[in-house]
């Protein structure tokens, strides 16, 4: 009964969606364009609506999809995207489960533009700021995605205005999802409030595979991971099924219109063969954006120094039909220099690497082996902490940096794998790190029922810390719940795979608040 009672205060929304969910991933409002990720030097969320009535990005939740059909071997896989509501408490609601604030949350489904459910299979789903060459006076925010066919696509994402909905329909999607909102509701039964539209603009033949492979073995050529640089979105990285990494440039005449009048394009700057087995992880140092860490299945963690990488000869730009640039033909380029290889540390596979967002040299790592790890770049003979989170730790997602201080920026969000979800909390990180005996990683809080299948995709809302934070209590004060901690509730969003879950919770206890 204890058990149920912290489910239903904790779980907002369980969401149960039409095929198998890989990744969710909440819009990164502290992002602004040409900076370090810091959201400016006077706050300001760019993009931010002024209204109140106004969807904000911060509030967009992108989901994706994967299916493998067993019969064909055929990969499939579908975009969603969602958009956080909030509603107040009123008063004899027929739900009485606790709320933070006393706001009730819930995610609802957007309307697209254009379908988005008949991709290859989609394996990561990245939000960028687009160069303001590329969005202005358009969109400023895209989503590139890592596809089974090799190909990393870009497209961009603006809100087009309100979905018409009949007042039946919306009559019929309240009561389905009536009751308590932490019960199962099918999202296809909820109409879309708001209209985005979706258009490409960047495409890339991102993995051509280990050379010398013949054309016939597709699992060698698949985009598992992508990920930018934080400093203006002009280069991406990718790591392939084959074991290999390519980095591509996008630079402002590579970026299309976003008006559907222009064609996709980009340049592969380089790939090469960076791992023996499935190249599952890929991060820029923030930092140090010439390093780049990438982590495999070969249970090795490597650090790359792309100012001695070369470009490759075969490189071009990309064509809207996914012809790819530099040519299927094209050899992988020799690897850049190594920095790191670490070898021993890692049991299996490493799956996730995650530098933290405002403490330079420090990185978490996920591994099959069902251990999590605190890394200090300069000294990499050996892990900081780690800690086995019971599952095989597929991702780790550091707290998104607000304005409130201690602890706050170092929790890690971390999908088990076959042990649900966890927010995991480091310690010891303040300071010059000498410590070694203060260093560690422990559970703060798991979040594991309803989810009762492989745990694989998780974000935090950033719409509650930071600017963006700041800016809804402003825009609240007043009115009903415009206290300190208001706004500053810690929100998340989880999936998992074969069960199709997709599940927001809110009020976990042992946090503390982002101010």
């Amino acid at each position: 009964m204890a058990r149920d009672e912290e489910r239903d205060h904790r779980l907002h929304q369980e969401l149960l969606l039409h095929s198998n969910v890989d990744c969710a991933q909440f819009c990164p409002v502290e992002w602004t364009r040409g900076d370090g990720g810091d959201g400016g030097s006077d706050g300001a969320v760019v993009g931010a609506p002024a209204s109140s009535s106004s969807p904000s990005p911060a509030d967009w939740l992108a989901v994706a999809t994967y299916e493998l059909d067993e019969a064909t071997r055929t990969r499939t896989g579908s975009l969603l995207m969602y958009t956080l509501e909030e509603e107040e408490e009123e008063e004899g609601q027929e739900d009485d489960s606790p709320r933070p604030g006393g706001r009730r949350r819930q995610l609802r489904r957007l309307a697209l533009s254009a379908r988005r459910d008949g991709l290859p299979g989609v394996f990561d789903a990245q939000w960028l700021r687009l160069p303001a060459s590329a969005a202005a006076p358009g969109p400023e925010w895209g989503l590139s995605l890592a596809l089974s066919d090799g190909r990393v696509v870009v497209l961009a994402v603006q809100a087009e205005g309100q979905q018409e909905v009949e007042e039946e329909e919306e009559e019929k999607a309240a009561a389905a999802v009536g009751g308590s909102s932490s019960s199962v509701v099918d999202d296809r039964s909820r109409p879309p409030p708001l209209l985005l539209r979706l258009e490409p603009v960047a495409e890339w033949q991102a993995v051509r595979g280990p050379a010398g492979l013949e054309g016939g073995d597709a699992t060698k050529r698949m985009a598992l991971m992508v990920a930018w640089e934080r400093t203006g979105a002009q280069r991406a990285a990718v790591s392939g099924s084959g074991g290999t990494v390519a980095v591509m440039e996008a630079g402002a005449a590579s970026w299309a219109s976003g008006d559907g009048g222009g064609s996709p394009g980009g340049a592969c700057w380089t790939e090469w063969q960076a791992h023996d087995l499935e190249a599952w992880a890929v991060a820029f140092d923030p930092s140090r954006p010439h390093a780049l860490y990438s982590g495999s299945d070969d249970a090795s963690l490597k650090l790359w120094d792309l100012r001695t990488a070369r470009r490759s000869s075969g490189s071009g730009s990309g064509s809207g039909g996914g012809s790819g640039s530099g040519g299927a033909d094209a050899a992988c380029c020799a690897a850049p220099a190594l920095l790191l290889c670490d070898k021993r540390t890692h049991a299996a596979g490493v799956t996730c690497i995650s530098p933290h967002p405002s403490r330079e040299h420090i990185l978490a790592t996920g591994s099959y082996d069902e251990k999590a790890r605190l890394w200090d770049a300069r000294r990499p003979r050996s892990p900081l902490a780690e800690l086995d989170v019971g599952g095989g730790a597929w991702r780790l997602q550091w707290r998104p940096a607000g304005s409130g201080g201690g602890g706050d920026r170092d929790l890690l969000l971390a999908a088990c794998m076959y042990n649900g979800f966890a927010v995991l909390r480091a310690t010891g990180l303040d300071g010059a790190g000498e410590n070694a005996d203060d260093r560690g990683l422990e559970v703060a809080e798991r979040l594991g029922a309803p989810h009762e299948s492989i745990a694989y995709g998780c974000d935090w809302w950033r719409g509650g810390g930071g600017a963006e934070g700041r800016r809804r209590r402003r825009r609240r004060a007043g009115g009903v719940g415009a206290g300190s901690g208001d706004g500053g509730d810690v929100v998340v969003a989880t999936a998992s795979f074969y069960d199709r879950r997709l599940c927001l919770w809110s009020g976990l206890k042992n946090l503390p608040q982002l101010t």
